[in-house]
């Protein structure tokens, strides 16, 4: 399954009455060193990557490449785990440079993409409901009222 078997968990109660996750596999609490060294560091060298490489630097990573394939900022707040998208935006807030141009080049892509229902290419005066050319009050209509 991957470069890295996934590890499952059980909750166990303590004498206190305190509930921990613990490996299933001995009984023993997760213990977060011997989780980057069993864990993390194999898969950071299985993926190629530096053994240097912190836990947070992978989740920033990841973050940064939601954000890059424009992802939506709820469902990257969402899968980040924080509680609100503002606390997503002052984190990641400084990724988002260039959003509005990615956006108007898109809608443009979108607008181009595809000619209008029954275009004909030419262009059409608009023409006040009272016939009057231009956009005056009163509905537009793009045809002239017969009299």
């Amino acid at each position: 399954m991957g470069f890295v078997e996934p590890i499952k968990f059980q909750w166990a109660t303590q004498s206190d009455g305190r509930r921990r996750k613990q490996a299933s596999q001995r009984g023993m609490p997760l213990n977060r060193d011997k989780f980057r060294e069993l864990i993390i560091r194999s898969a950071l060298k299985a993926a190629g990557l530096p053994e240097t490489f912190r836990t947070y630097d992978i989740r920033h990573s990841h973050a940064s490449l939601l954000i890059e394939q424009g992802a939506n900022l709820l469902a990257i707040s969402q899968r980040m785990g924080h509680t609100d998208p503002a606390l997503t935006l002052r984190v990641y807030g400084h990724l988002f440079a260039g959003a509005q141009e990615e956006l108007t080049r898109r809608l443009d892509e979108l607008r181009w993409s595809v000619p209008p229902k029954g275009a004909t290419g030419e262009v059409v005066p608009l023409v006040a409901a009272n016939g009057r050319p231009g956009a005056g009050p009163g509905r537009i209509r793009s045809e002239p009222r017969a009299r």
